[in-house]
């Protein structure tokens, strides 16, 4: 009985190690990278996409598209239809919107247009046509026509620079201030 137990064992444990076997040697074999060198070289297209991300330990953001297109050759993702929400630690919840963007993946800038609407939980409203983040400076610039409205002001112009950290906004051009 104990032999045959035994003689068990050694068939069950020789399948087993000829299955890994098998399976790892045809791995080794199929390379993912090979297989969708032509896919991956013209790039990859998700849709209906949602990420949330912890950026720091309290710092999170979450973005929604209805298409994301990876340009593997210039390193960039390209956005259509974007939803952001940043909920960072020491500031209010920001809610960005566009019809469209393009993020570098390598200097994390960032470029939307298009409807392109900013709000904060005060209620605070930024309406511009496109947006430009620069990551490494932590700027956001814009070329455009630019309207800010809070509950008691509308300020529109053309133009708009911000030091996001230093909590500072230049309209650049054509500025009128309404207060009420």
């Amino acid at each position: 009985m104990r032999n045959v137990r035994f003689i068990l064992l050694g068939v069950v444990a020789l399948v087993i190690g000829l299955s890994v076997y098998y399976i790892t040697e045809g791995v080794r074999k199929f390379n993912i990278a090979d297989h969708f060198r032509k896919e991956l070289a013209s790039g990859i297209s998700l849709n209906q996409i949602h990420l949330l991300e912890k950026i720091s330990s309290e710092d999170k953001l979450e973005l929604t598209a209805v298409r994301a297109e990876v340009d593997q050759e210039n390193n960039k993702v390209s956005l259509t239809e974007i939803s952001l929400v940043y909920n960072p630690k020491d500031y209010e919840e920001i809610h960005l919107s566009a019809d469209r963007g393009v993020m570098s993946n390598r200097t994390k800038d960032v470029f939307v247009e298009g409807n392109v609407l900013m709000t904060s939980e005060n209620g605070i409203r930024l309406t511009t046509n496109s947006l430009n983040w620069d990551n490494r400076k932590r700027e956001l610039n814009t070329e455009d026509r630019v309207r800010i409205e809070g509950d008691r002001f509308t300020i529109t112009g053309v133009g708009l620079h911000s030091k996001v950290d230093e909590e500072k906004i230049w309209i650049k051009k054509s500025v009128n201030a309404l207060f009420y």
